[in-house]
């Protein structure tokens, strides 16, 4: 018993010590235990290794591991990079690489590499390599399978199967779809 209570308050301290550590370039507290960069984190912190929770993402570098925000704005974050699962109302970042769910949407300036999905929208600035669920789902480059109400995508390397589907490097005749588009070849 005097073990767990010991050691239950070492974590506790830990925790408490990193309480105060402020960046100055987002101005905001984190509390992180039982470490600075890695354990679990409250708050927004900019490089982070296991389980992190944060209200809004500004100025992210690097985050390994889970990624809980409730908001996150992409144009803040554009050379955030997010790997293994992220989640929350609207997910964003530079790159997305793994599991990624949003309620509202999902937003990628560079690449997303995995799974983005979401009952809103889904918008990939970059490229987009893996598997896209949502009921709008717009890509810049598409390499894998988009499925939703409505695709839109300039670079389609793959499958998107939805009301109406949009690949603009299929020939004319082909670029609007209802139901499946598909482009396998090279432009």
């Amino acid at each position: 018993m005097k073990k767990s209570v010991l050691l239950l308050s070492g974590l506790i301290l830990s925790g408490a010590l990193s309480l105060p550590a402020q960046d100055t370039l987002r101005k905001s507290k984190v509390l992180c235990f039982p470490a600075k960069n890695w354990g679990i984190c409250f708050g927004n912190s900019a490089v982070f290794s296991g389980i992190r929770f944060n209200l809004a993402d500004i100025s992210v570098e690097k985050i390994d591991g889970l990624n809980v925000t409730f908001w996150a704005n992409s144009r803040k974050n554009i050379d955030a990079t997010v790997n293994g699962i992220s989640a929350g109302l609207f997910p964003a970042a530079g790159t997305l690489n793994g599991i990624n769910a949003g309620i509202m949407g999902v937003g990628v300036e560079a690449a997303l590499n995995g799974l983005g999905a979401c009952p809103g929208a889904i918008i990939c600035s970059g490229e987009f390599n893996g598997v896209a669920v949502g009921s709008y789902v717009k890509t810049k480059k598409m390499n894998g399978l988009s499925i939703g109400v409505f695709n839109k995508c300039n670079d389609l390397h793959g499958i998107q199967i939805g009301l109406l589907n949009h690949a603009a490097n299929n020939p004319k005749g082909l670029r609007w779809l209802p139901l499946i588009n598909l482009h396998f070849g090279r432009k």
